[in-house]
């Protein structure tokens, strides 16, 4: 919906280009012209003085910008899937550290790892209801903080020596907080790539989302290797 609303409001938008473009350019009728009162013709400034205080085109302006946040929300999504897939590669080592030498520890760590992906589409719903509100830009920071935050206390959790059953337990409730912001993030980014990104390209800036998933995907077994 929010993809067909930017495409109804830039259409209008030229719409409305067109028909002050035509007003300006239509004649001025006779009667017009001669009750008009007689002006003496304005002497224009030296051009070294109007090239001066010319400002810079805005179009251009919008374009860097444009440009630039897109590129920032891609990159947000590298760290997004970093920090979600780096899990699956340390599983090994999770599995002795929150449960122990028991038989079946590995299973019982990557079905926590499986978690997250029960809860990508709550948050893809709450951080899409939440981008409707307060901005895209805003949701974005917030979920690559979450995940960030998340993954760093998952660093300095207690061990199954020292805290037992409570271990698994925090674990898998800081695992739940990175597939909650991970679908809140990749939803709220094809949004934003939807809205920012030029009518003739939009296909080339959406792909970078899922570019940028795979490069997450590539530096975490780069960093654990």
């Amino acid at each position: 919906l929010d993809f067909f609303a930017v495409e109804a409001h830039e259409y209008l938008e030229r719409l409305d280009a067109w028909i002050a473009r035509t007003a300006s350019r239509t004649p001025a009728t006779p009667a017009a012209s001669s009750a008009a009162p007689h002006r003496r013709p304005r002497q224009d400034l030296p051009m070294a003085s109007t090239a001066a205080h010319q400002p810079a085109p805005p179009a251009a302006v919008t374009g860097r910008r444009r440009r630039l946040s897109m590129l920032v929300a891609a990159f947000g999504t590298v760290v997004e899937w970093y920090d979600f897939s780096i899990f699956f590669y340390v599983s090994t080592s999770l599995s002795r550290v929150f449960f122990g030498p028991y038989e079946g520890s590995l299973l019982m760590t990557l079905a926590i790892g499986s978690v997250g992906f029960l809860f990508r589409p709550i948050g893809a719903m709450v951080f899409g209801h939440l981008g409707d509100r307060i901005g895209r830009k805003s949701v974005l920071a917030m979920t690559i903080l979450l995940i960030s935050g998340a993954t760093a206390l998952i660093g300095v959790l207690p061990t199954h020596a020292v805290a037992g059953v409570w271990a698994p337990i925090l674990l898998i409730a800081l695992r739940v907080v990175q597939g909650f912001s991970t679908g809140g993030e990749y939803g709220g980014a094809a949004t934003f790539m939807a809205e920012y990104a030029p009518d003739k390209r939009r296909g080339f800036f959406a792909s970078l989302l899922d570019m940028g998933s795979y490069f997450g995907f590539a530096i975490g077994a780069a960093f654990v290797s």
